[in-house]
C-alpha cells in the first residue's frame, strides 16, 4: 500500500496493517487478512508456499483465503485514486494476521479504533453475505482411559479431520482381525511392538461439512467391533464413531434447521490421547437464531456425561447475527451486483463460516475474484471485454 502512495501504518503488537485513502466524515472499511489455515501434506501441484500459475490461476496456500482480498482492497483504492473517481468518504483498508486462529487482530483494532460506518469483508462467495451463524468451539475428554499403549491422534484447525492415526500394542489376534479391514482409506501395519492404523478421509471446512468423511469415523468404525480389544476400548471407539460420523449434531440431540441461517452443523475437528491415556476431543458448531448457546451446551453436557466424558469446555462462542434483507447498505451493494451482471435474480445469504464481519456488524461479506469470474461467465449478458480486465489485470 505504501509503495502505491497510500498512507499506511503498521501496528506490530496489534497484528494488523492499516492503509487509508480519501477524506470525509463517513468511513468505509475493507477488511482482509494475510494469514492462512494450517498446511496439510496432500498438496499435488506445488508445495503450499511456493505459488505457481496454472491455467490463468495462482495456486498456493492462502491465495483465495484471503490474500486475494488484500489485493482487492489495494486495487479498489488504486481504482479510486488513479481514475480520479469522486469519493467523499475515508477508505480504511485493514490487513490482519490472526483471522484464522482467534481474530485477536481485529479485537485489538476495535479496542482503539472507531468502527467504520460500513465495511466490506472480501472473504466469501458471490454476491453478498449479510450475516454469520453463531459459532461454538468446545473440547471434552473421556473420563475412562484407553488401555495402556492405545493412542489416537488427528485433526488441525477448524476442519473435518482428514487424516488420523491410531497406535495399539501388537497382538497376533488383533493384527489378524484388522488386516482384512484394509482398503484404499485404511492401512494397517506392524510398527515395532505396535500396530499402526492410518485413515485418510475427506476434509472440508467445519462450517460446510457436506461431502466430507471424517478420518476418525473411519478408524473408530474399524476398531469399535474388534473382539481382540477389551470392552472399555471398544466402547470409547463406538462413542467416537457416533460423534464423528454425523455432521448435524444428531448424536448430541441438538439438530436444528433455521429458515434464515440454515442447518446447525457440529463437526469433530480434533482428537488426541493425553499422558493418562484419556482421549481428548474437539468440536466446532455453527448455529442459527432458532436455538441458543445454553440450549446447545446443556444438551451436549447431558449426553457426554451419559457416556463417561467430561462436561464440554467451551473455548469460543459467538452469537448468530445478520443485517436485515432490507438494510439500505446491503440492498445497495446487492443492487450494484445486479446492475453490473444484469442478473436480477441475485440474492443475499448468511455465511456458515466466520469472518471479520462478526465483529464489525455494520458490514457485508463479498466475493473473491475467481468465484465472481465463474458466476459472471454463466450470465447471459457476460461483459467479457470489461470484467476480465477488472478481475484479472
Amino acid at each position: 500500500y505504501k509503495d502505491n502512495g497510500f498512507e499506511t501504518e503498521l501496528d506490530q503488537n496489534g497484528g494488523y496493517l492499516l492503509s487509508y485513502y480519501g477524506e470525509g466524515e463517513k468511513t468505509l472499511g475493507l477488511f482482509a487478512h494475510a494469514d492462512v489455515v494450517p498446511v496439510s501434506d496432500d498438496w499435488i501441484l506445488t508445495s503450499p508456499f511456493a505459488p505457481i500459475e496454472k491455467d490463468g490461476f495462482i495456486v498456493g496456500r492462502g491465495v483465495l483465503d484471503n490474500k486475494a482480498g488484500v489485493v482487492i482492497s489495494l486495487f479498489c483504492a488504486k481504482l479510486l485514486k488513479e481514475l480520479n473517481i469522486p469519493f467523499n468518504s475515508r477508505l480504511v483498508m485493514f490487513t490482519g494476521s490472526n483471522e484464522e486462529s482467534g481474530m485477536q487482530d481485529i479485537k485489538n483494532y476495535l479496542s482503539c479504533n472507531q468502527v467504520p460506518d460500513f465495511s466490506f469483508v472480501p472473504d466469501t462467495a458471490f454476491p453478498l453475505y449479510r450475516g454469520n451463524k453463531g459459532a461454538i468451539r468446545f473440547s471434552a475428554k473421556s473420563l475412562k482411559p484407553f488401555s495402556k499403549g492405545v493412542s489416537l491422534n488427528g485433526g488441525t484447525g477448524a476442519t473435518v479431520i482428514g487424516s488420523c492415526e491410531a497406535i495399539l500394542p501388537f497382538s497376533e489376534d488383533l493384527f489378524s482381525e484388522l488386516l482384512p479391514k484394509c482398503n484404499d482409506r485404511i492401512t494397517v501395519s506392524k510398527d515395532g511392538e505396535n500396530i499402526k492404523i492410518c485413515a485418510i478421509g475427506i476434509s472440508k471446512h467445519s462450517a460446510i461439512p457436506e461431502g466430507s468423511l471424517n478420518a476418525v469415523a473411519l478408524i473408530s468404525d474399524v476398531l469399535k467391533d474388534c473382539s481382540a480389544l477389551n470392552k472399555g476400548d471398544r466402547d470409547i471407539f463406538n462413542y467416537l464413531y457416533n460423534m464423528s460420523s454425523c455432521h448435524y449434531g444428531e448424536f448430541f440431540g441438538i439438530e436444528n434447521n433455521d429458515g434464515e441461517f440454515g442447518k446447525l452443523t457440529c463437526v469433530m475437528t480434533g482428537v488426541e490421547t493425553n499422558e493418562k491415556s484419556e482421549l481428548e476431543t474437539r468440536f466446532n458448531i455453527r448455529y442459527g437464531s432458532d436455538t441458543n448457546k445454553d440450549t446447545i451446551i446443556n444438551s451436549i453436557e447431558k449426553k457426554l456425561n451419559e457416556i463417561g466424558f467430561s462436561s464440554p469446555d467451551v473455548s469460543y462462542a459467538s452469537l448468530p447475527d445478520a443485517l436485515a434483507r432490507d438494510n439500505k447498505y446491503a440492498e445497495a451493494t446487492l443492487n450494484v451486483f445486479k446492475e453490473f451482471t444484469l442478473n436480477q435474480n441475485a440474492n443475499s445469504y448468511i455465511n456458515a463460516g466466520g469472518t471479520y464481519r462478526q465483529y464489525l456488524k455494520k458490514a457485508v461479506e463479498t466475493c473473491t475474484p475467481d468465484v465472481l469470474d465463474k458466476v459472471l461467465a454463466e450470465c447471459d449478458n457476460y461483459k467479457e471485454n470489461v470484467i476480465p480486465l477488472v478481475l484479472k489485470e
